[in-house]
């Protein structure tokens, strides 16, 4: 494989071009080959061209400190690839056969050197710029190793491909929407997968409560959700969501009949098509972007099972993979955010999570991006924020003012504040039929019926006089 690798990227541009940004010296075992691909590469880089026999030749003459019997062997691996059979066997197999062969040796090789790797950071030998990495990275790090394709496909073509970009524009399947429209409205109708929205609120002002909510919605609308938890114990998560879509107070919950509360989660999961959760509990700052990593491979290889959204409850308390605990609380904090946003795109599905106030903005009546508690840097990673902000006068009308603080879909000057319903006995955010009198901004920004003709300047000094 190497012999086939080496002889189709210095004779063949179309592999040349495919295999270079994932080709490594490293992954050749032969020493002899490493040296003839690194300065393959460097030719390549250079010249934008593949390198002819006499250039590769001249450049391991001039290569210094390499010892006699790895030069020699060099000299004579080269001479093998440039002869007119190895040229020959190159050109008669196909290019798919050529690309799908060197995949399968690219993650047997990368696989192989991070397994050389993991044994040593398990023995804590092994730095990367200085630093010892950490044991969590591990599964980051074999992941990465296995996750590698030759995509065909290069950018978005503007002009050529615009009927692609016209029928993405007009198509609503990239939106996972709200059961609340004011939120779809705002947001062009709902969150979109590969990204990450938040809820900003300070402690006990119901963020764990929007999220479930929103989960039962997702969930009644036929999308699969995973909840992962890092703060309260899965069956919590599950019971408060038990009170939400059987419409019960949930200290009422006790008191169903072990067969009707059984028969009426066998309704809504039966016949009124929900789709399917799953709640999986980790330990406070226990687990991070590769831990989550993991659970989805696992949940997608035994149950066959992928989410549309993922819920993290909550941000704030997840560890970051690349960073140490004793590194900076806003890098460290910018980090998971980014990490877990990362984790979104590559596997396709919303993220929805939420993140803490500071001292300054509990009990207050408005707040902003400042007020971010772990990092601001959360803050430039989201798609889209919401505030929840609640006073005692809201909790005692059973209201919650929902504020716009980040917004990639839609303004948030247009709508930047409004109010909806929280029932905090039976886990529900909404909106009611009432709606428009609480917010009468809604009412006020409708089109007029007619269009009155706009004064001149003499009619109001008149008027004025």
């Amino acid at each position: 494989m190497e012999k086939l690798v080496l002889s189709a990227f210095i004779h063949d541009a179309e592999y040349n071009t495919t295999l270079s940004p994932h080709i490594s010296p490293e992954y050749f075992e032969d020493s002899a080959n490493q040296i003839i691909i690194e300065l393959a590469m460097q030719y390549c880089n250079d010249h934008k061209m593949l390198p002819p026999k006499i250039v590769l030749d001249t450049m391991i003459d001039a290569k210094l400190n390499v010892p006699q019997s790895i030069y020699e062997q060099s000299k004579q691996n080269l001479q093998e690839l440039y002869s007119t059979e190895s040229k020959d066997e190159v050109k008669q197999a196909s290019m798919d056969w050529k690309l799908d062969e060197s995949l399968k040796w690219l993650i047997e090789r990368r696989s192989y050197i991070v397994i050389e790797k993991s044994i040593q950071i398990m023995s804590g030998t092994y730095k990367e710029n200085g630093n010892v990495i950490d044991k969590s990275a591990i599964p980051d790090m074999m992941q990465k190793a296995i996750s590698i394709s030759f995509d065909s496909t290069i950018g978005h073509n503007y002009f050529k491909d615009a009927e692609e970009r016209f029928d993405f524009m007009h198509t609503k399947l990239n939106k996972i929407p709200f059961k609340i429209p004011m939120l779809n409205k705002i947001t062009g109708g709902g969150v979109e997968r590969k990204t990450l929205t938040m809820l900003l609120a300070p402690p006990h002002s119901g963020k764990t409560l929007v999220l479930g909510s929103w989960g039962v919605d997702w969930l009644s609308l036929g999308y699969n959700v995973l909840a992962i938890t890092l703060e309260m114990a899965e069956m919590k998560i599950g019971e408060r969501m038990d009170a939400n879509m059987l419409n019960t107070e949930i200290d009422q919950l006790k008191n169903i009949p072990k067969k009707v509360f059984l028969d009426k989660l066998k309704k809504l999961e039966v016949e009124e098509g929900y789709g399917e959760l799953i709640v999986k509990e980790f330990p406070t700052s226990g687990a991070g972007a590769s831990n989550f990593r993991y659970l989805l491979n696992e949940l997608k290889t035994k149950q066959n099972y992928v989410p549309d959204i993922v819920i993290i409850d909550y941000l704030g308390i997840c560890i970051s993979n690349r960073l140490k605990k004793s590194d900076n609380m806003y890098q460290i904090q910018k980090a998971v955010g980014e990490e877990i946003r990362g984790l979104a795109v590559e596997q396709d599905f919303a993220c929805i999570s939420a993140i803490q106030t500071n001292r300054g903005a509990m009990g207050a009546s408005d707040f902003d991006m400042s007020d971010i508690s772990e990092s601001s840097g959360h803050a430039m990673t989201a798609d889209f924020m919401l505030g929840l902000i609640s006073t005692d006068e809201l909790v005692g009308l059973g209201e919650v003012r929902i504020k716009q603080l980040k917004n990639r879909w839609g303004s948030i000057h247009e709508f930047g504040s409004f109010l909806l319903k929280m029932d905090r006995k039976k886990m529900k955010l909404y909106q009611d039929d009432d709606y428009t009198r609480r917010n009468p901004e809604v009412i006020e920004r409708k089109k007029p019926d007619a269009i009155l003709p706009a004064k001149s300047k003499f009619d109001s000094m008149r008027q004025l006089k």
